[in-house]
């Protein structure tokens, strides 16, 4: 199993730079040999045949990001997976601010559903659940944008320069010393 590196692109607007800076996916990566790695993106990866035939794909309509059941059921059974940073694959960031919620909500319902299941009186124990990722997550994005922002050509906080007050008319220009002359010479 092979994975690629997918990366958020095009770079060419300040929204996409931004969200490049703290989204799910790393920076456009720099080329390398194949690595060893646990993890992967679902819309980058290549298989063996009889190894996707083994293991089969988990499908399950209420949760998107199957891809971290699937990666977790391969590491246990001791498949060996590689990361390839040449085989890369560019993603938009979220198209708009309602693409934006929904990802934020299936990954919170994501996480719920894996920790405490469906059942009806479970749901409040995942209010806690839900609260803690939103915080983690704010502070975990916070990281990324720290580390990333200069990898996808955001500019860091610029201190504010101090202003020089000019006056609102103009200033009679003062006589230099040299070409001061006393009277009488």
């Amino acid at each position: 199993m092979v994975a690629g590196a997918t990366y958020t692109g095009p770079l060419d607007s300040v929204y996409n730079r931004s969200f490049a800076s703290f989204w799910r996916f790393k920076p456009r990566p720099d080329d390398g040999p194949p690595q060893p790695t646990n993890g992967f993106w679902s819309n980058n990866v290549a298989f063996r045949r009889e190894t996707f035939a083994r293991h089969r794909w988990p499908i399950d309509r209420r949760i998107r990001e199957e891809n971290v059941d699937f990666c977790r059921s391969l590491h246990a059974a001791g498949v060996c997976m590689w990361f390839a940073p040449n085989a890369r694959l560019e993603h938009s960031p979220p198209i708009s601010a309602g693409h934006l919620v929904r990802y934020g909500l299936s990954d919170g319902f994501n996480r719920c559903v894996r920790r405490v299941g469906t059942q009806p009186y479970k749901v409040l124990l995942a209010l806690p659940i839900a609260a803690a990722a939103f915080f983690t997550d704010m502070v975990r994005y916070a990281f990324h944008i720290r580390r990333r922002r200069r990898a996808v050509g955001l500019k860091g906080p610029r201190s504010p320069q101090p202003r020089v007050s000019r006056p609102a008319w103009p200033c009679p220009r003062r006589p230099d010393a040299s070409s001061h002359r006393s009277p009488g010479s």
